[in-house]
């Protein structure tokens, strides 16, 4: 048995590593390529630095820029309108008295109704979303996208508005004639200016100008913009006689408008389609316009009178009948060549066209309410003896009576 004074425990020296050491075998070019690559490393760590510190500076400005759509409460409000819809309502019918509503479109996925004192918004279940006070005098309801613009037609002022707030409010500098927003935000408006015949503004959604268009001899009756393309319509005198014409502009440049003239009508309507093809309605006939070919084709009613119209998709739908009839007609639908491409004859008098934004129409009348497929096939959804106006909403048909909104799956 070994004795404890004859076990020795033996620890292992440690070495310190030398900053300076290097073995004696390393060459100068071995001595070279490690300095290289040190210095490699540290400009590496420093990019890797000054591109972090520019991502973030990107993100704090895109934040800061957007912050409408990025603050906590509004980021919080799109999470429950995607999960849940907003409140849940009891479903349609809803009771509404009809004589109050100006106008009705759906937007995003609320439906926008503006009354003589409220813009209000529903979903699905008919829950009120949105209930802010509105007392324009003559209020008109322009939709794209997520944003409702509510303009007040001869007065000055205007509200854009999403489901979670008022985005803006605007004063113009004369009266308004017609307004529309895109699905950016972007607004156009047509003033009864007191310089010229007419001028038309552009604001961005924080309600910076970003374009201007005045004309000493068009008086423009309307206007839709979509992306940077902006479409006005009006009549011109400057050549003697008086014609109808519609003009296509690009609002980032300053570049003189492209004109398309059409007689013996008076446009009062227009529509830019979603590739970039623009249809013009008028008292006695429609014209289409091609702006990549620069060419278009007139649409005449021929012996029938204009109930109504409405675009869906890239499809135009007019609701004509004829001159001292008083009920039945067609549903005439055109393609963006502007053929005519299936005539629906309905029953009753004609009161309201909706589209169903996939190429098909609704079609309101004293009788039954029609629905008509792009494809062609159509029936009857019910009678609404005392319907005012329909809209298509989430896959139902929204009819306005004289004291509800009832819907009916389509």
């Amino acid at each position: 048995m070994a004795r404890k004074e004859d076990v020795m425990i033996r620890r292992r020296r440690k070495v310190e590593p030398s900053d300076t050491a290097e073995p004696a075998a390393w060459s100068e070019s071995d001595r070279s390529s490690i300095r290289r690559y040190g210095k490699r490393r540290r400009t590496r760590r420093r990019w890797i630095r000054i591109l972090a510190l520019a991502v973030t500076a990107i993100l704090v400005a895109l934040i800061i820029a957007n912050w409408d759509v990025t603050n906590p409460e509004y980021v919080w409000t799109w999470v429950r309108l995607q999960v849940t819809g907003g409140d849940v309502g009891d479903g349609f019918p809803r009771e509404m008295e009809g004589n109050t509503v100006q106008d009705m479109e759906p937007v995003g996925r609320q439906l926008a109704v503006v009354t003589d004192d409220y813009l209000l918004m529903y979903n699905k279940t008919a829950g009120e979303t949105v209930r802010r006070p509105c007392s324009f005098a003559n209020p008109a309801l322009s939709v794209a996208g997520k944003y409702a613009l509510v303009a007040e037609i001869g007065g000055h002022r205007l509200r854009l508005e999403t489901v979670s707030r008022t985005q803006l409010e605007l004063e113009t500098p004369d009266a308004i004639v017609e307004a529309a927003v895109a699905e950016d935000g972007t607004i156009a408006v047509v003033v009864d200016s007191s310089s010229y015949q007419s001028e038309v503004w552009v604001y961005d959604r924080k309600g910076k100008v970003k374009y201007h268009w005045s004309s000493a001899s068009t008086l423009v009756m309307g206007v839709d913009i979509r992306g940077n393309t902006m479409t006005l319509i009006g009549t011109n005198t400057s050549g003697g006689g008086l014609q109808s014409e519609l003009l296509l502009m690009d609002i980032t440049s300053d570049a003189a408008p492209t004109r398309f003239p059409m007689t013996d009508t008076l446009f009062f309507a227009v529509e830019l389609l979603p590739n970039g093809k623009a249809f013009a309605i008028g008292d006695t006939g429609a014209l289409l316009v091609d702006p990549k070919t620069q060419q278009s084709r007139p649409i005449t009613y021929e012996s029938s009178r204009l109930l109504g119209y409405d675009v869906s998709k890239n499809r135009l739908g007019l609701l004509l009948s004829s001159y001292g009839s008083a009920d039945g007609g067609v549903l005439a639908v055109y393609n963006d060549s502007g053929d005519c491409i299936r005539t629906t004859p309905f029953s009753g008098n004609g009161r309201w066209i909706a589209d169903d934004a996939d190429g098909g129409f609704l079609v309101l009348t004293s009788s039954n309410l029609h629905y008509v497929k792009d494809g062609g096939e159509s029936g009857v959804l019910g009678r609404y003896s005392d319907g005012l106006r329909v809209t298509c909403f989430e896959g139902q048909a929204i009819v306005l009576g004289l004291t509800r909104m009832e819907a009916v799956e389509y």
